[in-house]
């Protein structure tokens, strides 16, 4: 059912629209367009206590796209009489309480009302639309204000007197007096022009990465040898540490041996835990006595200690030098 809308006049800017949507970024090359953006609704009651709730905002985008802009020729009238396409709507989204729009006025075939419309927003004077919409149904509330249900946009208009006073307003009129097909070459060739830097550029950039691969494998080479030759520095004092702490356990525990002998016995030594290192000293300790007796012989030193290391390859663990020294204790 479509019901006629009367419009009343009381104009009322309304806030801007954010740049950076992309509905609304989409600028055609054609000539024969001039662009415009404009508030098609809002969600509070018109002048005619007439309101398009929220929810009916999905069908008036669903329905709205490609349905006309109009005018009526070489003016703006204050209602919808004689109006007539002068352009298309191209977009609608929803924007907070409102549905905002952009729309195609067709400058060739609607020269002077295109001109009139860009004359009235550069002159900054109003620019107010009105819109016709089909509904099915609708809802009236106690302070008699008619909600309308299941609508289908049929048109927006300019009028002198809009029923919203002034909440629907054109926000924006595209300015292009150029001639486009001579901008868009140039625009191309702006665009052929970066795409050569980008390309020069990248070519420097890869070479700059390989450069800098190069280095960074060097760099890592050398860190690696660094810390190989660190670990060696380390380990070396670490063993000569290690050392030092086996000819002072000796020397404590009244064991005399030259520095010949620890040179000689190092990596037996090095080898050795801690605990064995221990057991061994105290096992000389404890039989030094008992091998006093046998200075002269092959198989140990002048303390009757078997050789360290082990004369014909013969390898002792320290228990079994223990058991040794046992051994030679007994024979006393």
């Amino acid at each position: 059912m479509e019901k006629e809308l009367k419009f009343i006049t009381d104009f009322l800017m309304v806030e801007s629209i954010p740049e950076g949507d992309e509905a609304f970024a989409s600028i055609s090359l054609n000539p024969a367009v001039t662009w415009t953006k404009f508030i098609l609704t809002d969600d509070k009651p018109n002048a005619n206590k007439k309101r398009v709730p929220t929810e009916e905002f999905d069908n008036l985008i669903k329905t709205g796209v490609f349905m006309p802009i109009k005018m009526a020729e070489g003016q703006i009238n204050d209602g919808h009489e004689e109006s007539r396409p002068i352009g298309v709507i191209t977009h609608l989204k929803k924007f907070k309480d409102q549905i905002v729009g952009l729309a195609a006025l067709w400058k060739k075939e609607n020269p002077e009302d295109v001109e009139l419309v860009k004359k009235y927003y550069d002159e900054k004077r109003p620019l107010q639309l009105s819109w016709e919409i089909l509904y099915a149904n609708s809802s009236t509330s106690e302070d008699g204000v008619e909600d309308l249900l299941d609508t289908v946009l049929r048109a927006v208009t300019l009028v002198g007197m809009p029923a919203y006073a002034g909440r629907t307003p054109i926000l924006e009129v595209s300015a292009q007096n150029k001639n486009l097909e001579d901008e868009s070459m140039d625009e191309l060739e702006k665009l052929q022009k970066e795409v050569a830097d980008l390309k020069a550029s990248l070519v420097d950039t890869q070479a700059l990465l390989t450069a800098k691969e190069t280095e960074l494998s060097t760099i890592s080479a050398e860190r690696d040898s660094l810390a190989q030759f660190k670990a060696a520095i380390d380990k070396e004092k670490e063993d000569a540490e290690k050392l030092n702490a086996i000819m002072t356990l000796f020397k404590e525990a009244g064991i005399e041996k030259d520095t010949e002998y620890f040179d000689k016995n190092k990596g037996m030594f090095l080898s050795m835990a801690k605990e064995e290192v221990d057991f061994f000293v105290q096992e000389l300790v404890s039989f030094k006595s008992a091998s006093a007796s046998d200075e002269s012989g092959d198989d140990g030193d002048k303390n009757g200690v078997p050789p360290i290391p082990p004369k014909k390859d013969v390898k002792y663990t320290p228990k079994e030098l223990a058991d040794m020294l046992k051994s030679l204790e007994s024979k006393k």
